[in-house]
């Protein structure tokens, strides 16, 4: 058990079986010798720098959270190796987990949250010497840009739901889901809008494909102004008007911040606060739906604090 502030594998061979508990930063070397990597709660293991992560015959088990910053993860050989992922798991790189190490393989097991952001690029799960298998099981899938690719179907689902970034109308500016079999659709779809992407002419954005799909996500959160659609072998969002919430001029009456806003019918909203705007963690004030008139807030203000911030969100 490695308990620390910081640890760096610049280069060498990780062996035996292992707890990471603290953080760890795998920049070189191989795990080819370890039988197991357990990322503990609280813990994060950082994969870093361009050359091969190699870890045959490994199982890595994540039950805190792995930021996956650069370079291929390879693995294979048998029995094979094992990503199960029980918390999160975030992909900041186009690189691939692939099955060059042969035989049996590489299984990457999402019971957490899978979550690919910051590049266009694709991250796929490839198959070379061995299989390279994405298992779908109880986790969710989120991917705010680029592409993930895995090889085989979608069987049951995404339960845990797919969130979908929408930051701009080129490839990789918005996410996709391509799957290299059938898809069995079901679980929870929600979309939101990044980089402050608005659009107000229709544009269509291919979000899933595969050799054939069937059913249907459910529920089902989009802002206001997209529409999901379904086909034979893709799902994709129609873009009608994805406009801006118009706020009217904010203004003080007595000892109350005044604001309002005209709401579209049907249309979720959700109002946060913040006493910083140098921060991205921002409170829940209240939300509601829209009717198709005008709503105005009444906030009242204290002394106590100096500053106070308010922002709309759709839903």
């Amino acid at each position: 058990t490695v308990t620390t502030g910081t640890v760096a594998e610049t280069g060498g061979l990780l062996a035996g079986s292992n707890v990471l508990s603290g953080g760890f930063t795998w920049s070189s070397g191989t795990w080819n010798s370890a039988s197991s990597v357990t990322v503990a709660a609280n813990s994060e293991l950082d994969i870093a720098s361009t050359v091969d992560h190699d870890m045959a015959n490994c199982t890595l088990a994540n039950n805190g959270k792995v930021e996956w910053l650069s370079g291929r993860i390879r693995g294979g050989s048998n029995p094979g190796s094992t990503i199960n992922n029980n918390n999160l798991w975030e992909v900041q790189c186009d690189y691939a987990v692939n099955s060059d190490l042969g035989l049996n393989g590489i299984a990457f097991n999402n019971n957490g949250k899978f979550r690919k952001f910051g590049t266009t690029g694709a991250t796929p799960f490839s198959q070379s010497g061995g299989v390279a298998a994405f298992n779908i099981l109880g986790g969710s899938i989120e991917i705010d840009s680029g592409t993930l690719s895995i090889p085989g179907p979608i069987s049951s689902g995404i339960p845990g739901g797919l969130t979908i970034g929408l930051g701009g109308t080129n490839s990789g500016q918005y996410g996709a889901l391509v799957a290299g079999s059938f898809a069995n659709l079901g679980g929870p779809l929600t979309v939101i809008l990044t980089n402050g992407f608005l659009s107000s002419t229709p544009e269509q954005f291919t979000i899933l494909s595969s050799t054939s799909d069937f059913g249907s996500f459910s529920p089902v959160t989009l802002p206001f102004g997209l529409s999901v659609h379904y086909t034979n072998t893709f799902v994709f969002l129609l873009a009608t008007n994805i406009a801006p919430v118009q706020i009217l001029t904010p203004h003080l009456s007595g000892a109350n911040l005044v604001f309002s806003f005209q709401t579209v019918n049907g249309q979720g909203y959700t109002i946060q606060n913040n006493t910083n705007l140098n921060t991205t963690n921002w409170l829940f004030y209240s939300n509601f739906t829209g009717d198709g008139t005008l709503r105005q807030f009444t906030i009242p203000i204290t002394n106590s604090i100096p500053h106070d911030y308010f922002r709309v969100r759709e839903p």
